[in-house]
C-alpha cells in the first residue's frame, strides 16, 4: 500500500520541493496557487481570500508521485501532475514486477 500524504510537504510546501531538487515543479505550483488565490480574491472579496496563501494539501498529495518520478524515472518536467493517473500506477506495478524477478 502506498502513502498518499506527505506531512513535510504539507507544512513546508515549495520549500520541500526545492530541497528535494524539484524546483521546477515548486515554481509551477507556487504560480498556480498565487493565480488561484488572485482569482478567488477577485471573485469573493468579502470572504477575504489572500492571493499569497498556498494550498498545502496540493503539495502534500503531489509530493510522493513527483519525487518518485524525479528520482526513479529521472523526470525533469515542469508539469506538477506528471505521473498522476493510470499510466503512473501502471509504471509502479511494472517496476514492482521487475524488482521481484
Amino acid at each position: 500500500m502506498r502513502s498518499v500524504i506527505n506531512l513535510p510537504a504539507l507544512f513546508f510546501g515549495p520549500i520541500y520541493f526545492v530541497a528535494k531538487g524539484m524546483w521546477r515543479k515548486a515554481i509551477t505550483l507556487t504560480l498556480f496557487n498565487v493565480a488561484l488565490g488572485v482569482v478567488l480574491y477577485l471573485a469573493f472579496p468579502p470572504l477575504g481570500f489572500s492571493g499569497l496563501t498556498s494550498n498545502g494539501a496540493l503539495y502534500m498529495i503531489l509530493a510522493g508521485p513527483a519525487y518518485y518520478r524525479h528520482r526513479v524515472v529521472g523526470s525533469r518536467s515542469w508539469n506538477p501532475l506528471d505521473g498522476i493517473g493510470w499510466r503512473f500506477n501502471h509504471e509502479m506495478r511494472e517496476a514492482g514486477k521487475q524488482r521481484r524477478k
